[in-house]
């Protein structure tokens, strides 16, 4: 049997080696419950702590109970509860209830980049195995495009860029995915480009769209399709690059923006970002 051949994209040599909208993910229909599972108090507890973080002002327990459809008897025990263990604290005099530090403390236990690599190490491989392609996950680091991960496609000759790789964020579509994000004076600057620069025009679209396909700059002969993946503090980019084959149907690119956004859409509800 002939040895598969894989393209190994080189590193540039380095010096050295942020999401919006509304990010609730769970309440009273999660996917536990959905799935036949019940936990009516730990539901209860949730939806409380969630409402106290999207409001970001101390609410009453009537203001509670009335943003979360319930009574003020159906929640006061869980607020005593959350209130005795530390995640919500009463202000002085007013009754009020905000959330404490607790929360942010048990979540700064965890290191994200793992838990990034973890939550996408099976999205990735299953869009490698639908699409033929290989695709890897970049992040911005010390001024550089770094590959944090990757997955082969499953066929004899594909790409390889060897994760922990840095490139230049100019050279890179997911370089240029991620700042365009910036606000355009700070893109402009990662990316060095002019005031009448025509390319300034492509970013911007880019950065509504969330999604960029270009030739490489890097190595000719291969295309990247880039899609957003908006983490909490920051935006990552999930690549699909190709070496185009000599009849490359016309809708392809259509077909694996597709593929590519589901890819994306998983790596963020396995994080908790998302529901499923």
């Amino acid at each position: 049997m002939k040895r598969p051949r894989v393209y190994e994209i080189k590193p540039c040599r380095s010096a050295s080696a942020a999401g919006g909208g509304n990010n609730r993910v769970s309440g009273s229909a999660t996917a536990a419950s959905q799935k036949g599972y019940q936990a009516p108090a730990a539901d209860k507890a949730l939806d409380i702590l969630e409402l106290l973080a999207e409001q970001r002002v101390p609410m009453s327990g009537a203001d509670i109970a009335r943003g979360l459809g319930r009574t003020i008897g159906e929640i006061f025990r869980m607020l005593v509860l959350l209130e005795r263990r530390g995640y919500v604290a009463r202000e002085a005099g007013g009754g009020r209830y905000a959330l404490t530090l607790r929360l942010y403390a048990l979540a700064h236990t965890q290191d994200p980049f793992a838990q990034l690599l973890a939550a996408a190490q099976a999205p990735m491989r299953a869009l490698a195995e639908t699409v033929g392609e290989s695709c890897h996950l970049g992040l911005l680091r010390h001024g550089r495009l770094m590959l944090a991960a990757r997955a082969e496609a499953p066929r004899p000759i594909r790409l390889a860029i060897q994760p922990g790789s840095t490139f230049p964020i100019a050279e890179t579509t997911s370089g240029r995915l991620i700042a365009a994000q910036r606000p355009p004076a700070e893109r402009d600057a990662m990316l060095g480009l002019a005031m009448g620069d025509p390319r300034r025009r492509g970013l911007s679209r880019a950065a509504a769209e969330q999604w960029l396909c270009e030739p490489s700059l890097v190595h000719a002969g291969v295309t990247n399709l880039s899609v957003l993946v908006r983490l909490p503090d920051e935006c990552a980019a999930l690549t699909i690059s190709w070496i185009a084959p000599a009849k490359d149907p016309a809708d392809r690119r259509a077909a694996l923006l597709d593929a590519a956004r589901g890819c994306a859409g998983a790596i963020r509800i396995a994080l908790g970002l998302e529901r499923p």
